[in-house]
């Protein structure tokens, strides 16, 4: 490991590229990294337009009509926010800890990469709701257009500030009838659900099974446990032909070479395959994840959302919520309670929502 730095280290002093996606608008060619022609007065023309006020969106569509493509693919939003926030562009080249300057040529001066930055800091989504913490930020989608559905503030005529959430779709282009949600109203609904839900005996342990299981297959599906294990046996068949040609008299230099060649490699696989197996071996037990969750529901709603909930699909009457680390289950509500599709067991059944909203869970 220590080699291999120092070779991408000095290889970087070099100015020499390293590997990887090249960036666009840039050909690597004998190691060195060059402007591509082609590419470079798009990424110009994507900086200037964005500085003159143009969206990324407005971008992306422009590029797109005009048939041009980013490494084949047509431009998206994340690919156009990507290289105007890459400072490579100007010539810099950050890595390790160190600064860079002779790897990439700049394409863009450093001037317009400041003032768009700049421009992008003050045009993030959610700025103006900074003072708000939105507790399902990032895990919420629209379940009718896929788009993520956003944290949003308004203020009513009698000068109070709401807070919802609402799909990013419908604000941009209307295209969508997803209704927006009072922050509280789904808030409260999610940790309503993850408080019954976890606190529930029955399910803890069902839930930790499932983990436990889940990390069980993967031990035997892994590919680099079964690789150091084929390579161990190849090794044990090239001995064993090697003893054999001993035992009959063939006994060279480079016999014997090989011989200790190989039971160098044999040491090394073994040493490896230990350290896999006690990898594996160190993973918590279902009494450890049921400690787990009964400390975890002593946390803040913030860190249940974030530790727990993989994402929520929301409709206007119901919404599916996935949990991390599961297997494909469902939970589902009935008359207002959760009810668990093994053995039809129920949680909380009668208890009142705030919500007549469907829930569905994801297991």
């Amino acid at each position: 490991a220590q080699k291999v730095s120092r070779g991408m280290h000095e290889s970087k002093v070099k100015g020499n590229f390293c590997g990887g996606v090249v960036l666009y608008g840039y050909r690597v060619e004998n190691k060195k990294v060059f402007i591509h022609e082609t590419e470079a007065p798009i990424v110009q023309r994507i900086f200037t337009q964005y500085a003159s006020g143009r969206t990324i969106t407005q971008i992306a569509d422009e590029l797109n009509a005009q048939g041009i493509r980013c490494h084949d693919r047509p431009f998206r939003f994340n690919s156009i926010y990507r290289i105007l926030r890459n400072e490579r562009y100007t010539g810099v080249f950050h890595a390790g800890g160190e600064v860079f300057t002779n790897t990439y040529a700049p394409i863009i001066n450093t001037e317009l990469y400041t003032q768009v930055n700049t421009l992008i800091n003050n045009n993030r989504r959610g700025r103006t709701a900074e003072d708000c913490d939105y507790l399902l930020r990032g895990k919420v989608r629209c379940g009718y257009c896929g788009s993520p559905i956003n944290g949003e503030s308004g203020t009513s005529k009698s000068g109070k500030v709401c807070h919802y959430y609402k799909c990013h779709a419908r604000k941009k282009t209307k295209k969508c009838h997803k209704k927006t949600v009072r922050k509280e109203h789904l808030e409260d609904l999610v940790l309503s659900v993850i408080e019954q839900l976890f606190s529930d005996k029955h399910l803890q342990a069902m839930y930790a099974d499932r983990i436990v299981e889940s990390y069980e297959e993967e031990r035997r599906k892994s590919t680099v446990l079964n690789r150091l294990n084929e390579d161990l046996n190849g090794v044990n068949a090239a001995i064993d032909n090697l003893l054999k040609a001993l035992e009959a008299g063939i006994i060279t230099e480079s016999t014997q070479k090989r011989l200790q060649e190989l039971e160098t490699r044999k040491a090394d696989l073994s040493v490896k395959i230990e350290n896999e197996k006690h990898e594996y071996s160190c993973f918590a037990t279902s009494r450890e994840i049921l400690a787990f969750f009964f400390d975890i529901l002593k946390k803040s709603g913030k860190q249940l959302v974030q530790l727990l909930i993989k994402k929520i699909i929301l409709y206007d009457d119901r919404m599916e919520i996935t949990f991390n680390h599961t297997r494909c289950h469902s939970v589902e509500t009935k008359d207002r309670g959760l009810v668990v599709h093994e053995g039809e067991y129920t949680l909380g059944a009668g208890s009142e929502y705030a919500t007549d909203m469907h829930v569905k869970l994801m297991f």
